[in-house]
């Protein structure tokens, strides 16, 4: 386990020192992600619940470089969603 300064906080496995593995990351403010990481990336398979932007309430899917990219499913916070694919953190393709 891994705690910021800020108090964020990353419980998983590690590799040469990265976040690397399955973890979760909890920011200070209630977001977090669930999943793999590489190279201290959300990147792989995971979710994420995000508490401090009102837009939108989770992401389940898949991730590269911090963004969702490939097939997920984003959940709007009224409970309206989108479920396709996602290229660099935008909907792309067919959904």
């Amino acid at each position: 386990t891994y705690t910021f300064k800020n108090g964020d906080m990353y419980a998983g496995e590690f590799q040469d020192g990265n976040f690397f593995g399955k973890g979760t990351y909890t920011t200070e403010g209630g977001d977090t992600y669930e999943g793999t990481f590489l190279n201290n990336s959300l990147h792989g398979q995971g979710t994420a619940t995000y508490m401090s932007i009102p837009a939108f309430q989770t992401y389940a899917g898949f991730w590269q470089n911090n963004y969702a990219h490939g097939k997920g499913k984003l959940t709007l916070d009224m409970g309206d969603y989108y479920e396709g694919s996602f290229e660099n953190g935008r909907y792309h393709g067919r959904g």
